[in-house]
């Protein structure tokens, strides 16, 4: 089989057959009218979709700028706490155990 593209016809033969077909007449006239336009559409939604989905949450926003406004005594206080955390062993959700909390 071969496929040959020239002045916007294609070509395509097998063994001694060839079928060709003219590129320009194919896009000027499509079977259904609007089925280009179906895709640039859906796209556009999707980009704008996208962009709401990535767009961070204001408490994201807020959580991630205030590592900004802290001083020195709170940051060794924060790296303090992470250590901390760190220090804990992992428990996976199979092997939790959940305790009833008792009114006093």
């Amino acid at each position: 089989m071969m496929i040959d593209i020239d002045d916007g016809v294609m070509k395509v033969r097998v063994l001694d057959e060839e079928v060709s077909f003219n590129l320009w007449e194919a896009m000027k006239h499509p079977k259904e009218k609007g089925v280009c336009f179906k895709m640039d559409a859906t796209e556009e939604t999707i980009l704008d979709v996208e962009k709401q989905v990535m767009k961070p949450s204001p408490l994201k926003h807020v959580l991630t700028n205030a590592l900004d406004d802290i001083d020195s005594n709170e940051e060794q206080e924060i790296k303090e706490c992470l250590k901390k955390l760190d220090a804990f062993e992992e428990v996976s959700p199979l092997e939790a155990k959940i305790e009833e909390l008792k009114n006093e």
